[in-house]
């Protein structure tokens, strides 16, 4: 049973349509879990791969500083 209250009007969904909003509503948090857990996965090997990249970059470059300043 599926209980809204809107406007001072109280609506009860029961029986197959209460299973379809709730069947609806799984999927819908579902989507929106697979959208966050997409998101971070691209996040976390965008700052992998930029890791990957900057840091000896950086380490390289320290060297040639160090070499040519002595």
């Amino acid at each position: 049973m599926i209980v809204i209250s809107r406007n001072g009007t109280t609506t009860v969904y029961t029986g197959w349509r209460a299973w379809l909003i709730a069947a609806l509503m799984a999927i819908a948090i579902f989507g929106c879990l697979v959208l966050t857990c997409v998101f971070l996965l691209g996040f976390a090997l965008t700052l992998r791969v930029v890791l990957l990249l900057v840091v000896p970059a950086v380490v390289i470059a320290g060297m040639i500083a160090a070499a040519f300043k002595g």
